[in-house]
Parts: structure tokens; sequence; C-alpha cells
């Protein structure tokens, strides 16, 4: 739905009207497979999502298809959730000097941050990993950005999942 931003699966889909559309052997397709077949061909103008972010705001109707390596795609991508304001952050640094004692460090993570909400179209050439103890405000940190970019931008990987899969865990997201 592009005016809610919301999505559904094709398992989801499927698991919505199971009892409509049970498929197996004699019966009707299940329900994604039956949305595809009976969706027009001169309305559908895409072969699937896609996340793109190409601004601070939400994209306008005509930029909401995108080509990616020659399929058209639905861009999801939906604008930064917020807009800024003024006010005193001296909270936010001071929070940020004791997660980082070391200036150097303190103010490479701080630029990283503000570099993917000034620019959220460009891929930055590395990642911050930050690790500590539990409990030590951590997510507190990158929490404004999280607020900024919507937390389906936002997640965690177990070192399982890193090693083990293709990528799939950091799909859409800016903010791990």
């Amino acid at each position: 739905n592009l005016r809610s931003g919301v999505t559904i699966s094709a398992k989801g889909l499927d698991g919505l009207y199971l009892s409509e559309c049970p498929g197996g052997k004699g019966q009707p397709a299940v329900a994604s497979k039956q949305f595809l077949m009976t969706m027009d061909k001169q309305i559908s103008a895409a072969d699937g999502l896609g996340w793109l972010p190409n601004s601070q705001t939400p994209p306008k109707r005509d930029e909401v298809i995108i080509n990616v390596e020659g399929r058209q795609l639905i861009n999801t991508w939906r604008g930064l959730a917020l807009t800024p304001v003024k006010g005193d952050i001296n909270l936010w640094l001071e929070h940020a000097e004791y997660l980082f004692p070391n200036a150097m460090e303190r103010e490479c993570a701080i630029k990283y941050l503000a570099s993917l909400v000034q620019k959220p179209w460009e891929k930055p050439s590395y990642a911050l990993v930050v690790r500590g103890t539990h409990r030590t405000g951590k997510d507190t940190f990158f929490e404004p950005v999280i607020k900024a970019f919507g937390a389906y931008s936002a997640g965690s990987a177990s070192a399982d999942q890193i090693v083990d899969s293709w990528g799939d865990y950091v799909e859409s997201k800016r903010v791990m």
C-alpha cells in the first residue's frame, strides 16, 4: 500500500487467506499465486519491492517505481520519519562522551550518523561496530537516527547471521 507504506509478504497473504486458498493437490492455488495470476497486467507496473533512499523527503508519485538491474521495483523508502528541530543536545553529546571516551572515535561516530541523515542516498563505505557490556546505553546513542529513519530501517544481527547468511538481515537497514 503506497499510502500507508504497509507491505504484506506472500507468506503473510497465504496465511491470511489459508481457509479460502489452502493449496495442495486438486485445490486452488495459494492466495499469493492467485493474486499474481488475477492481477491486471496493465495496472501492474512493478516486479517487486526495493529500498532506495533517494532524498530526505518521501518520494514523489513518479519516483515510487525504480529500475534496479532491469527490474521495475516499488521503492519502499518513505523519507525521514522526523523533521529536525532546534534544541539542546548536550545530554546526548555527554552520553556520546561516556560511550566514546576517545575524542577522535567519538567525532567519527557522530559524523558517521550525521552523514546518514544528511545524505541517506549515499551508502557509507564503512560501518560502525559498537560493542560493550549490556545496559550501557549503546542503543540510546543510535536512537535519534533510528527514529529519523523509522524503526523498520534499524535492526541488529547475531554473529551467526553475519557469518551464515547472504545479508538478508540488512535488507532495508541503515542502522544495525
